[in-house]
């Protein structure tokens, strides 16, 4: 297949997947899921949503002091000021990926550039995205436990999935979430799974074998660190404060009956299906995914404070450009990073 047809077929590919995202939100407008008269009036909210955009701000900086943390067991030593550069290149770059996680290449590109351990220094940004997820996870089974018999019997009757209710729904796939992580966390971290040399015998017959055998001992490393695993889970739950917060100002600003509690539970698992690949940066899958969550807890607009939420990502996403644009970044390293992706 030549590579014109190639790239073809890859826009329209992206151009089905964003008509998909595009036809979701506009039936929801049709079925009054999401009201555009609940963004009328957000603007005079200015200083809420200033608010809630350095909490963002300040959310990257927090993970990137988790990537820095992951990042000395591998032996490498980067300065604070350039994880957060690049975390931020990062996220502009996932204006143009697919999900919220499409940056990652290139934040992987550029932590292993010049380095002799180039597989362990890239490996630390898939861990750092494992910790992120499954810290949303971990928050949102604290908040489910707080008050479970509520929100096992919360129907607001907007959708069903096999029979079951929104909130058993809800809750079994962030509690199913959850056991993934954990036992993708002891895969990591077992000492007698790496003596098994298990996984290390099934790498030996897929592609790349050499650098996924690299990645696999780089992840066991942190076995051998468990404190540093777990000082990094620890600022993971910190780090994911501010987003919370960003979004109960957002509901706020809306004039939403919104607590910290619904926020907590709601937007981990919200922010999971934004990062699902399939539109650039998950521009308008968090407002689908907030639209049918938050009435499982009694809170309206949650359209509105997932619309203002993406935009404000996308805002987010914009500002990472300028630390592109004035860092020490090109160009022609981030088409190498994506070439390599």
């Amino acid at each position: 297949m030549s590579e014109t047809r190639k790239k073809r077929r890859r826009w329209l590919w992206q151009g089905l997947k964003i008509g998909l995202v595009a036809g979701i939100i506009f039936w929801m407008v049709r079925q009054g899921l999401i009201r555009t008269d609940d963004l009328v009036g957000v603007a005079s909210q200015w200083p809420l949503l200033a608010l809630a955009f350095a909490g963002l701000m300040l959310m990257v900086f927090l993970q990137s002091i988790r990537w820095g943390i992951l990042i000395r067991p591998q032996g490498a030593e980067v300065r604070l000021g350039e994880l957060y550069t690049l975390a931020m290149t990062g996220l502009f770059f996932s204006t143009i990926a697919p999900g919220g996680v499409g940056g990652d290449p290139i934040k992987m590109y550029y932590i292993a550039r010049g380095r002799e351990n180039k597989a362990e220094a890239a490996t630390t940004v898939f861990v750092d995205r494992f910790l992120g997820l499954g810290t949303l996870f971990f928050i949102a089974c604290v908040m489910i436990l707080a008050d479970f018999r509520t929100l096992w019997a919360a129907d607001p009757g907007t959708w069903r999935l096999a029979g079951l209710r929104g909130g058993q729904v809800l809750i079994l796939l962030t509690l199913g979430g959850a056991a993934a992580m954990v036992l993708f966390s002891i895969v990591i971290v077992s000492k007698r799974l790496r003596r098994l040399q298990l996984l290390q015998w099934m790498g030996r017959w897929l592609p790349f074998s050499a650098t996924i055998r690299k990645i696999y001992l780089a992840m066991h490393l942190y076995g051998d660190h468990p404190g540093t695993f777990l000082k990094a889970a620890g600022m993971s739950v910190v780090a994911q404060i501010p987003m919370f917060i960003a979004y109960y100002l957002y509901g706020i600003a809306v004039g939403a009956d919104i607590s910290l509690w619904h926020s907590a539970l709601i937007i981990p698992l919200a922010m999971v299906i934004r990062v699902i690949p399939l539109v650039p940066g998950g521009a308008g899958q968090g407002a689908v995914a907030m639209t049918l969550l938050f009435p499982l807890v009694g809170v309206e607009k949650g359209g509105a404070i997932g619309a203002i939420g993406d935009a404000t990502f996308v805002i987010l996403y914009l500002v990472g450009g300028l630390f592109f644009l004035f860092g020490r970044t090109s160009y022609r390293d981030v088409k190498a990073a994506a070439e390599q992706s």
